[in-house]
């Protein structure tokens, strides 16, 4: 069967050994791609056996191990071996709906087949995992914003016809640790590509409370340079701030200060 769709998994040293395959996966749906990224803890450590499990299972299953580290690494790694039109990128503790293939060729169809479509990612009870728009909208600079990496269908081929990749100095595991999605949406968008959002489900994940610590050093000033990176210096500024006013009231009394001269890179 040729399949259409890689759905391309980034795990790190033990998660390999921990991760649930797909239902789609086994049902030989899609094509799987791990990255597995190994770090010094765990160079020496034999994982053969988790990848033969893994490939027992699923047939169309590859397997490709690094000691590069970082999350937009990782996707990086996924694009240049993806060999499908179609991919989606997932992390080791993600699943998805038992209607993926269907939901996505819709919308494809309804959509004359853009080169990117957002869904919704909701937790195993079917609770969203953010607050989601119930209409059908078009991307802007401005919704990518709110993207997350495990909800879209990216037509690969784009990408490697415009050389589009994550921004390896965001995202976990780099000097920001987030903000690699809107920054490359960002960059589809400059290239021409039409980009959707659906009001329909498609990742499963448990609920967290991820972007609580917005206002520490760290997290701030990876806003910050967001804001600079996908509407440029003067207006990417000017929006920094305006997130920083907007956000400064949630902000702890004693770590105003250090929000503030992060958000502006001071």
């Amino acid at each position: 069967m040729t399949h259409q769709i890689t759905i391309a998994v980034a795990t790190m040293d033990l998660g390999v050994t921990q991760y649930k395959l797909p239902s789609i996966a086994l049902n030989n749906e899609v094509n799987l791609l791990i990255v597995h990224q190994i770090s010094s803890a765990y160079t020496n450590h034999n994982f053969e056996d988790a990848y033969n499990k893994i490939k027992n299972q699923v047939t169309n299953a590859t397997i490709i191990s690094s000691h590069d580290l970082g999350l937009s690494k990782s996707r990086n790694l996924s694009i240049d071996h993806c060999d499908t039109k179609y991919i989606v990128f997932s992390d080791d503790d993600n699943t998805y709906i038992e209607q993926f293939s269907s939901t996505i060729k819709k919308y494809q169809s309804q959509l004359n087949d853009p080169e990117f479509i957002s869904f919704q990612i909701h937790d195993k009870n079917g609770i969203p995992f953010k607050d989601y728009s119930d209409q059908l909208k078009t991307h802007t600079n401005v919704s990518a914003m709110r993207i997350s990496s495990i909800e879209n269908i990216v037509n690969c081929d784009f990408l490697k016809k415009h050389n589009i990749y994550f921004d390896e100095s965001f995202g976990l595991g780099a000097k920001y640790p987030s903000c690699e999605q809107p920054i490359f949406l960002a960059q589809l968008l400059k290239a021409g590509a039409q980009a959707y959002y659906v009001p329909e489900p498609l990742a499963i994940h448990p609920k967290e409370h991820s972007g609580l610590d917005f206002y520490t050093q760290n997290n701030a000033q990876t806003r910050g340079q967001m804001f600079i990176k996908v509407f440029g210096a003067i207006k990417g500024r000017i929006l920094a701030c305006v997130f920083m006013i907007k956000k400064i009231k949630e902000v702890p009394p004693g770590m105003r200060a250090t929000f503030i001269k992060g958000v502006l890179g001071l």
